[in-house]
This record gives structure tokens, sequence and C-alpha cells, in this order.
């Protein structure tokens, strides 16, 4: 139901990370946002990993969002997993940039990362 989707991450004075969401339908390019805190899921690990608490409105989740690879520049690719029941859950996953085109050998790296982590034929694009 998303034709343009993108994010914006704001530091908080208190750690945490307001993440505001928004998607753009088109073509009468209506938007909806959705906001969210995210926090660090192990504060004190060394070194610190790239695990989120990310709640839109709701008690916070366990490391729900993971930051699989960045370069913290160009790219960072993000998987999340929500259990559903025991036996099912939902997972996904993106790529976050600061810019709203991918440099076409970034997006080779990207392309390359997402064949490690993934396999292509189980999912939906």
């Amino acid at each position: 139901d998303c034709d343009c989707g993108y994010a914006t991450y704001t530091p908080q004075a208190d750690g945490s990370v307001r993440v505001q969401n928004c998607c753009e339908r088109l073509p009468n390019t209506t938007v909806k946002c959705s906001i969210g805190k995210a926090v660090v899921s192990y504060p004190d690990v060394f070194p610190l990993e790239g695990r989120f608490n990310v709640t839109f409105g709701g008690p916070p989740k366990t490391s729900n969002y993971w930051i699989l690879d960045t370069d913290y520049d160009n790219y960072a690719l993000i998987y999340y997993c929500k259990n559903l029941s025991e036996s099912k859950s939902a997972e996904a996953a993106w790529v976050l940039s600061k810019q709203r085109t991918i440099h076409p050998s970034v997006q080779d790296t990207v392309n390359g990362l997402v064949d490690k982590y993934f396999v292509r034929q189980d999912m939906r694009i």
C-alpha cells in the first residue's frame, strides 16, 4: 500500500531515538506517518551491538530491529522479526540510506549482503 516510504531518526536527550516512518501513497500523494521510539537492546555490551527495541505505541519488544551491516555513510541493512505465535513469525528486511537513491556500486554491495543474509527465493518483494 506504500509507494514511497521514508524514515527520520532523531537522537533524544535520554539516549533513545525518535523514529518517524512515513508512507506516501500515489497518485494523490497522501502521507501517513507513525512515530516510535528506539532504544539500544543491550547498552552495557562491548562492543555495542546494532540491536534495538523499537516500539510504535505499545510495550517494548526485545531486539526486534537488528542492523546487519552498514558502512555508516551510504547504507544500513536492517532486519526485523516479530513472533506471532510459538510456531510463526513475521520477518522483514530493508535498506536505509541517507540519500533517496543509492550509487550503483553501493547497490552492488547491498545486493551481495542480501544474498549473504537471506535466500532470495524466500523473499517477497
